[in-house]
């Protein structure tokens, strides 16, 4: 059964920090990261959850090339509104995760670039009502015009 039902207010408080920085530390090396904390009156709005960050470090080795690892991270959320979901690491059900992903990138010319890259790097399996991708390897490439 189907179940639709007006909500007169929805209020949501909660904080985000964001950063980003380049050759931080070391020369070459770009960071960016950010977080949020976010929750409703009396229970959690659904697909939100109270602690979301992710996080990204490029080091740019040379001119040419430059690799990045990232991760993501997302806290306990709920598919309802009354939070009774029981069975979050299942199909129709939202789990917490950390995932990591890895890129490294070729700029055999200015107007050339090549990556290959890995997302999910330790294949976890996570779902947010259907299930996310396992590990993923990609190829690309650009020329620019």
């Amino acid at each position: 059964m189907t179940n639709f039902q007006n909500i007169d207010k929805v209020r949501s408080r909660g904080v985000e920090l964001a950063y980003e920085g380049t050759d931080v530390v070391l020369h070459g090396l770009d960071l960016i990261a950010n977080a949020t904390n976010s929750a409703t009156v009396g229970n959690y709005f659904y697909r939100i959850p109270l602690w979301r960050a992710n996080v990204a470090a490029t080091w740019r080795a040379t001119e040419k090339l430059a690799g990045t690892v990232a991760a993501r991270y997302s806290g306990r959320q709920y598919n309802t509104l009354t939070n009774t979901d029981t069975k979050p690491n299942t199909y129709g059900g939202t789990s917490t995760y950390f995932v990591v992903d890895t890129k490294l990138t070729y700029k055999p010319t200015k107007r050339t670039e090549l990556g290959v890259g890995i997302d999910n790097l330790f294949d976890r399996r996570y779902y947010v009502f259907h299930p996310y991708a396992g590990r993923t390897f990609y190829v690309e490439g650009r020329i620019g015009i």
